[in-house]
């Protein structure tokens, strides 16, 4: 999913933009064609360059039926790829090497109806009224092309995207649009970002009223992409129908962006690691202490089995009653976390489970370090993931980036995952390990017990506990 908030256009320039997100390929992004249209789109290159050099040749030789027979084929070609319904026109400049491609609209199409119309009747009838009004029809869809021609040309844009970001979270983008024409501004301009990816081309687009000439318009956005992994951007979509709105003209200008975005996160209401006092009881020998001592918490009044040595003596002398001092101790331990991503292929079912894991981690890695913990993460992927054990801004960006970018792999288990771990690393370590399927509970738990003074956790996203345990992130609205 793909939206864009309101930009605020500089200088001379009024912009708005709407989001829009479509599975389409790049050329026909306007709609799905139809099975004619298809046809048509294979046939129409090679008929559209073979009557139009046809004619050429037929007016170079001399040969009247050539040129005729070329010249209707050329303008026949072009009518039926104009009058069918979600259709694309490449122009000429596009065969030689300009890039331009053109699409009637439904006022443009009654347009060009009512021009043959009083052509044909202007024609037969000899009716010179007729004659004028049709070389004014004929007038407007010739300026109507020169000035869409001179509203793209000469049109440079630049994309800067940050480097990474979160899922479902709305991210700043910078957009600047440059006009290296020197007399003539650019009208009624609007532009198509496409992000490439796995789940096919996304459309985000953004408009700009005008350009004036050897100025710069920038475009600040705020983009929200719903889906983890690498986005790219290669080209982005230029296109115009200044200035009676009959025509669509467009191009594609290259640009270079790139973002990581890392995996949605939800929230665990719950909690997943022990206390430290839990952890000390449940055999660990191993506790880390934050600070090397107790932090003062408060003052309490004294109960049966207090330690007389904490009495605040001269709070209790003050109020008359004994009061205690109160200490927190804030400790952390090592935790390891461990990703199972072992989908068949013909499991679409656990493909999505594989998803919930993935923002499961991703959340449970944030909490975590976030509480000053050390993390040590391993998944087995396309390839085997392991990160050190370390705590910090910088752990957390390593484990979201393995997790942005990880991919299921249909061979290896889980437990050849735990089978390439060190002893010595999760030695004296909490593991959490989140499984995919409750079945793969039993083996993955006798191998890790087997770890010496390892406390595990085993969480499966199939169980019933699971909804219990994790909030997801919302759904997406669009793909």
């Amino acid at each position: 999913m793909v939206r864009f908030a309101l930009p605020q256009a500089q200088g001379v320039a009024a912009a708005h933009s709407h989001s829009r997100s479509e599975d389409v390929s790049a050329e026909s992004i306007l709609t799905r064609p139809g099975r004619f249209t298809r046809v048509m789109d294979r046939v129409k290159r090679p008929l559209f360059m073979t009557c139009f050099l046809g004619a050429i040749a037929g007016l170079l030789s001399g040969e009247l039926i050539v040129f005729v027979v070329g010249t209707l084929g050329f303008c026949l070609v072009s009518v039926v790829q104009l009058f069918m319904r979600h259709s694309t026109t490449p122009l000429l400049g596009n065969y030689l090497g300009v890039g331009r491609y053109l699409r009637v609209t439904r006022p443009g199409k009654v347009l060009l109806a009512l021009t043959l119309v009083i052509g044909l009747t202007a024609i037969n009838a000899r009716i010179n009224l007729l004659l004028i009004v049709l070389g004014m029809l004929l007038g407007v869809v010739l300026i109507s092309g020169l000035l869409s021609e001179n509203s793209l040309r000469r049109l440079n844009a630049r994309l800067y995207l940050p480097s990474t970001a979160y899922g479902g979270i709305a991210f700043p983008a910078r957009l600047t649009l440059r006009n290296d024409k020197k007399r003539f501004p650019s009208y009624s301009v609007e532009l198509d970002i496409h992000f490439e990816g796995k789940e096919g081309t996304r459309v985000s687009r953004s408009y700009v009223l005008k350009v004036a000439p050897k100025r710069v318009v920038t475009l600040e956005h705020m983009l929200e992409i719903g889906t983890r992994g690498r986005k790219i951007v290669r080209r982005l979509r230029m296109a115009t129908k200044f200035p009676f709105g009959f025509f669509e003209k467009w191009s594609y200008v290259p640009v270079e962006g790139e973002v990581l975005v890392f995996p949605k996160l939800g929230r665990i209401p719950g909690r997943i690691i022990p206390t430290s006092d839990e952890y000390r009881y449940q055999g660990s020998s191993k506790v880390l202490s934050k600070k090397g001592r107790d932090e003062f918490w408060g003052i309490r009044e004294f109960r049966e089995g207090d330690n007389p040595r904490l009495i605040h003596w001269r709070s209790s002398a003050r109020l008359g009653k004994r009061l205690v001092k109160e200490y927190h101790r804030q400790e952390s331990q090592n935790v390891c976390i461990l990703l199972d991503a072992n989908v068949p292929d013909d499991s679409p079912e656990l493909t999505e489970r594989f998803e919930t894991a993935v923002s499961f981690a991703a959340t449970l890695s944030k909490q975590l370090l976030d509480a000053d913990y050390r993390v040590f993460f391993a998944a087995y992927g396309q390839d085997l993931v392991r990160l050190k054990t370390a705590r910090g801004t910088r752990q957390l960006k390593r484990i979201l980036s393995a997790l942005a970018e990880i991919e299921p792999n249909g061979e290896v288990p889980f437990d050849r995952l735990v089978g390439q771990l060190d002893s010595r690393t999760i030695a004296d370590t909490f593991v959490v390990g989140v499984l995919l399927d409750e079945s793969r509970e039993r083996s993955a738990m006798s191998n890790l017990q087997r770890q010496r003074n390892t406390q595990v956790r085993l969480i499966s996203v199939d169980s019933p506990a699971f909804a219990a345990l994790f909030e997801p992130p919302p759904a997406e609205g669009t793909s």
